[in-house]
């Protein structure tokens, strides 16, 4: 080949070769011009095509995974950085930051943990080691490692402590961690320093709303008009409302809401009690006093104004010992008000209840009934008041016509996140001119929150008669013949418990266990010691929002309540009760 056949050659091969550069300028950049009008999916298949032609250009291929992570294909998007990997060892430094987020992106958080660590020893700029951290704490709230989180966020803080996103990360895992106390004081410095930080205000209304304090809550969610930037703000309005009692608000809320969450508490909780019911119940229990006494309630109730609630029900009972069978019944009608306004505690919310019963045993045809009030005049305070007559429900008893008039308070306290407190002291006036005074008192600690939730405590009663039975003739002063009723001198009891509750909806189930030593002393002076122990299971499920069952068991020791009871007694029993709305 002659000297102008080769230069000619030469030139036809640089004209091939410039006319494919050309060609490849061209896709790339008809590929970029897809990328900044963000349509992806035109772009991904010209940048494909490149690769296909140039399989090892690893600028090529970190392009190509951007716009596969731009895309939210995640997956591809790791699959090119790991080409790059291949293609070019040394590039490892400039994509294991990215290859970190995509791993986390796409659901696979404890694969991503080691990356970021190694992204990390490889950068210095401030911002991005910061954008690392940030990256972490996500990966390991993912893994469930609040700790960890909160360790990742507070290092990304420090090294940016100008940002205000991070410090709102912060306040909220030390919300997921029951600190509320921090937690509080996180998002009011935010508001301190930005009165009109919506989400800061939302941040604070949650973690209100979780350490109990719903009214507080509920007034910050009506300031936030359903604006708070993360977070869906109308359900978490409807949940305070509901806890704080007032399901009638929340109702109203949720209406017009489709999503799951929304749907069940508006139409599976707040909505029934807005609504026309009935309900059945049967128990049947068994004790040491070989008394078998099982019943059957049946009632239905409707709304008459809003918050007021009429009920009327109809109970059957038959007692059986060996001394006698009696049956009896009674026709019942009740009252139920709620009196109060969102948000307001002070004064708080009020619910009266008045209930009247007549009843037929065997031709003793007694009135009873009962009047309560449970005020609730500030979050995390809980007081009652409850009067009442009732009937002594054994054989003898009911021979000797002994009902029990009773007065009672209560208060309940709560200390958020795991601390509750309780007392009460009543009176009981029987009708044979017995009068028993009683204490009690209760303290639990939630070991576990959420789901399930496991509380430990301990609660203790003690309570004296003024006219205890004696069996001795004659009888001794200030004592009487025994009437069908446990009225021992005195007694005390003490106890620890645990227990433990789950709601999986539709489901609901529970668990409760104590061990406790009890002593009494009865009207002829004789002492005895004894173990008031308790175990009881119970399950629940919701059919749908209209229909509701609920079947428990259990067996317990001694009573100190108005029936048979005392050292060496127990109580076995297991009951169905079954709830429909209309």
């Amino acid at each position: 080949m002659n000297r102008r056949a080769r230069l000619g050659l030469v030139a036809a091969v640089a004209a091939l070769l410039w006319a494919g550069i050309a060609r490849a300028d061209n896709a790339l950049q008809d590929a970029r011009s897809a990328v900044e009008a963000r349509e992806f999916a035109r772009a991904l298949p010209l940048y494909e095509a490149l690769l296909r032609e140039q399989p090892g250009n690893a600028d090529l291929l970190i392009e190509t995974a951007r716009v596969y992570a731009f895309a939210d294909r995640h997956r591809e998007a790791i699959a090119t950085y790991e080409r790059v990997l291949v293609a070019a060892p040394a590039r490892r430094r400039d994509v294991v930051a990215a290859l970190a987020w995509q791993t986390l992106w796409a659901g696979d958080a404890p694969a991503s943990l080691p990356l970021f660590a190694e992204a990390r020893s490889v950068t210095g700029e401030p911002q991005a080691l910061s954008d690392l951290w940030r990256g972490t704490g996500e990966a390991c709230a993912a893994t469930g490692d609040l700790a960890c989180t909160l360790d990742a966020y507070q290092r990304a803080l420090a090294l940016t402590p100008q940002d205000k996103n991070l410090r709102r990360r912060i306040a909220t895992v030390w919300l997921w961690q029951d600190e509320f106390a921090q937690s509080e004081a996180a998002w009011r410095a935010l508001l301190a320093e930005d009165p009109g930080d919506q989400r800061a205000r939302a941040g604070l209304a949650r973690t209100l709303n979780a350490a109990g304090r719903h009214n507080e809550a509920i007034v910050l969610y009506r300031g936030l008009g359903g604006q708070g930037g993360d977070g869906d703000i109308g359900l978490d309005h409807a949940r305070a409302l509901r806890w704080a009692g007032y399901d009638a608000a929340a109702h109203a809320l949720l209406q017009g809401r489709s999503d799951p969450d929304a749907v069940w508490l508006r139409d599976w909780r707040a909505g029934r009690e807005l609504r026309t019911y009935a309900y059945a119940t049967t128990e049947y229990s068994a004790d040491a006093d070989e008394l078998d006494l099982g019943s059957i309630t049946a009632a239905a109730g409707t709304p008459i104004a809003p918050g007021w609630v009429i009920e009327a029900g109809y109970r059957y009972v038959n007692l059986d010992d060996p001394q006698a069978q009696v049956s009896g019944s009674r026709v019942f009608g009740t009252l139920r008000g709620l009196i109060g306004t969102p948000g307001e505690a002070p004064p708080g919310l009020v619910v009266p209840l008045l209930s009247l019963g007549v009843n037929d045993y065997a031709g003793w045809r007694p009135v009873t009934g009962s009047a309560s009030l449970r005020w609730l005049p500030a979050d995390l305070w809980r007081l009652t008041l409850d009067l009442g007559r009732e009937v002594v429900e054994t054989p003898e008893a009911i021979d000797h016509r002994i009902t029990a008039d009773t007065v009672a308070l209560g208060a309940e306290v709560r200390l958020p996140p795991r601390w509750t407190l309780a007392a009460a002291i009543s009176g009981l006036a029987f009708s044979d001119g017995n009068d028993r005074r009683r204490i009690s008192g209760r303290v639990d600690y939630a070991v576990k929150l959420g789901q399930p939730r496991v509380v430990i405590g301990v609660d203790g009663a003690a309570f004296n008669d003024s006219l205890p039975a004696s069996f001795a003739t004659p009888l001794p002063p200030n004592t009487l013949p025994p009437a069908g009723y446990w009225n021992p001198l005195r007694y005390a009891e003490g106890r620890v418990f645990a227990g433990i509750y789950s709601e999986p909806q539709p489901w609901e189930w529970y668990g409760r266990v104590a061990l406790g030593i009890s002593r009494e002393t009865d009207g002829d002076g004789n002492t005895t010691d004894g173990h008031p122990n308790l175990l009881e299971v119970g399950i629940a499920r919701d059919i749908g929002p209209s229909l509701r069952w609920r079947l428990y068991a259990g067996g317990s020791g001694s009573s100190f309540a108005v029936g048979n009871g005392g050292a060496g007694y127990w109580r076995r029993y297991i009951g169905f009760t079954i709830n429909g709305w209309f």
